[in-house]
């Protein structure tokens, strides 16, 4: 079994430099190259490249998060969903894939479920509506609902950088 307490197993080529480019970043994700460079004392191009590769790699990506309540998303739902065990759990991932309100699907190795979904609406019938078409899919053997009312902490992707190695 991997020891999972290796901190050095990582997969990409990243060095301080990167990882400060990162840690700026993180706290301000419109920081400009310039003002990156000035911060770190190097040239412009050096960040602008460096960033380019973090994103082109995949371990970085800046991009504009939106606050839900602010949009009328006031309705959100975590479900863990068991699939019968003839059925194809992918072909259920497939059609949740389409569904507009689902924002998180994550597969489980259980014990009691195998998919796990997260989904927002505007009104309480959007939750409703939703619920009874996945009630109705032939690969749905039984479903845990539970209304999220306030989120305290939200950030899968926000790993701090002394957690990397």
């Amino acid at each position: 079994m991997r020891n999972i307490l290796n901190k050095n197993e990582n997969k990409f080529k990243i060095d301080e430099m990167d990882l400060k480019i990162i840690g700026i970043l993180q706290k301000y994700g419109r920081t400009s190259d310039s003002e990156i460079a000035r911060e770190l004392k190097v040239s412009n191009d050096t960040i602008k490249r460096r960033r380019e590769r973090l994103e082109k790699e995949g371990i970085l990506t800046v991009k504009a998060l939106l606050d839900p309540k602010k949009f009328g998303f006031l309705f959100h739902i975590h479900a863990a969903i068991s699939t019968k065990p003839q059925s194809n759990s992918n072909s259920l991932v497939d059609k949740l894939m389409q569904i507009r309100g689902v924002y998180y699907i994550a597969t489980s190795l259980g014990p009691s479920h195998n998919i796990l979904i997260h989904f927002r609406g505007k009104s309480s019938d959007d939750l409703y509506e939703f619920l009874e078409w996945l009630r109705k899919q032939d690969e749905v053997q039984s479903i845990d609902v539970d209304t999220v009312y306030n989120v305290i902490k939200s950030g899968y992707r926000d790993i701090p950088l002394d957690e990397l190695f």
